[in-house]
């Protein structure tokens, strides 16, 4: 199985977390796996085992996007989007797998372990959490999964059709059925559009959680720094 990690950061969140988040996978991850750094502004080092991949190298539709009447924490999560989008555009894996920048390794995570969660009939391995309301109190269903960590299936039969309706979302600015214009309400809505079968980790859980990674199968080996302040506490204790 030829598995792509991929992440996305700029100078000031590899400062700030994204370069534990590489030097812990590099340390935890199985040997015979890359990762694929999407950078804005700057290069790493190079380092065997990283692959990185210039923003500058995002087609055109992104910087139209960037210079958009779009809020600024839209064109933020963007980023994200776009990174993900380019990976869908070219990778040549059969699983792209996203981390965040702010997912630390904390233990080896065995390649059997992660095999495990990506199953030849699922278009895409996520965390699903599902929000009743938006943060005005508007009433609905939205199946937002928590990106932090997902894998796509780039040999699944729907995928063309995942990466195409995805990237058409950001490009015309289809916001009106979504909770929240960010990446990971596009990935719910796409996903539940295509109505095909996916690996939810959070399935089996008693109880709903907004964060649930460290509740799931792979929460032994990896930790999301999802919050703000916890990010700045995981600086202050680095």
């Amino acid at each position: 199985m030829n598995i792509e990690i991929i992440t996305s950061f700029n100078q000031r969140y590899y400062d700030l977390i994204g370069k534990d988040c590489v030097n812990t996978w590099l340390k935890y991850w199985p040997k015979e796996l890359t990762l694929t750094c999407y950078v804005e502004g700057f290069l790493l080092p190079k380092t065997e085992r990283i692959k990185q991949i210039s923003f500058d190298q995002f087609n055109q539709e992104y910087f139209d996007f960037q210079r958009s009447k779009e809020k600024p924490q839209t064109k933020k999560f963007s980023k994200k989007a776009f990174s993900f989008i380019h990976a869908m555009e070219n990778s040549t894996a059969d699983w792209i797998i996203w981390v965040d920048a702010d997912v630390i390794s904390t233990d080896h995570l065995p390649i059997n372990l992660l095999e495990s969660v990506l199953l030849n009939d699922c278009l895409s391995t996520h965390m699903g959490v599902v929000y009743f309301e938006t943060k005005d109190g508007r009433p609905g269903r939205w199946f937002v999964p928590e990106t932090g960590f997902f894998a796509m299936h780039v040999r699944h039969e729907k995928f063309n059709e995942f990466k195409e309706m995805y990237k058409k979302m950001y490009v015309n600015h289809e916001w009106s059925e979504l909770r929240r214009p960010f990446d990971n309400d596009v990935y719910g809505y796409v996903f539940e559009k295509l109505n095909t079968k996916g690996l939810d980790l959070c399935s089996n859980f008693q109880k709903s959680y907004k964060t649930p990674l460290r509740h799931t199968v792979l929460g032994p080996y990896i930790k999301h720094y999802k919050a703000e302040h916890a990010k700045a506490s995981y600086a202050i204790e680095d």
